[in-house]
Parts: C-alpha cells; structure tokens; sequence
C-alpha cells in the first residue's frame, strides 16, 4: 500500500492467544512483510531505512523495527524456509510469515479444515495447523539448530 510515495508496511494479526512459543511462527495472509520478535534464525542484519523504521499492525498501532535480516528457518521436514526481508520487532506479539511475501517466490498453501501445507516445487516441506484462528507452521524440534545465526553480525547492526 503506498500513501504518496510512501510505502508502509501493515500486518494484521489475532491478539487472543494466552500462551505460545515464543519460538512459533504463524502464517499471515493479510500480512505485507515477514516479522520476527527474536533474532532467532536471523543473519545479514542491517539497519531500517525510511518507511521501514516502524510497521503498522490492527488499530493502526506502530511497532519499532530495530533491524531487517534474513530468517532461516528449518522446519520439521528439515526444510530451511529462507525469508528475506524480515523484520525485526522485539516487541511483536508473533513471530509472522507472509503468504504474500512467499506466493511470488513459487510457495502455495493448502488449507484443509484445522491443517495445512507449505509446498514448493510440487513437494510439501512444511506443515501446521489451526490454533485459535491462525495456522502455526512446525519447526524442527532442535531449537539450537533454528537459532545457529543469532549473533552473526549482530553487533555491526545495532
């Protein structure tokens, strides 16, 4: 969406979970970007520049970003889903994919009633399923590998 030349960015997302991982991620189709609370997964951190300094979620309410990397995931298939562009809010209730973001890049989603898919080049490499009315995507179980490049050039960002 862009308002004179201004892009912004704009996620919406339930604010009606208790208690999740802070490790789960959610896929977000109303979402425009990729949006992390942890540096988990994230390399290649670098500053935001211009519109990209804060994101704007339900209510119009803004959220600082304090740096955009790339998130490596691994999910349980041992696919590492790459998303690029991804911003870094600490304070974000979620961790958020974009269908969006992925859609272009050759990934489709097939939703079943309380399941779904992530399928890339005709082969399911993800899976997940409907949790108070968002689908989570699984990651593998080994939490150390999906958090190998915490600090990798962290200190040159901030």
């Amino acid at each position: 969406m862009d308002k004179k030349d201004t892009p912004f960015t704009f996620v919406c997302y339930e604010s009606n979970m208790v208690s999740i991982n802070h490790n789960t991620w959610w896929i977000d189709s109303g979402s425009t970007i990729h949006v992390s609370n942890a540096l988990q997964g994230m390399e290649n951190l670098r500053r935001p520049m211009g519109s990209e300094q804060h994101i704007y979620s339900g209510g119009k309410m803004s959220s600082h970003v304090e740096s955009i990397g790339t998130c490596n995931l691994v999910l349980s298939s041992d696919f590492i889903l790459r998303l690029e562009k991804t911003f870094y809010v600490p304070s974000f209730p979620k961790n958020l994919i974009s269908v969006l973001r992925l859609a272009p890049l050759g990934f489709s989603f097939n939703f079943l009633d309380s399941d779904f898919s992530l399928i890339n080049k005709s082969r399911i490499i993800g899976s997940g399923a409907l949790l108070d009315g968002l689908y989570y995507i699984e990651l593998q179980k080994d939490v150390a590998y999906n958090s190998m490049h915490v600090a990798a050039g962290l200190n040159d960002v901030l």
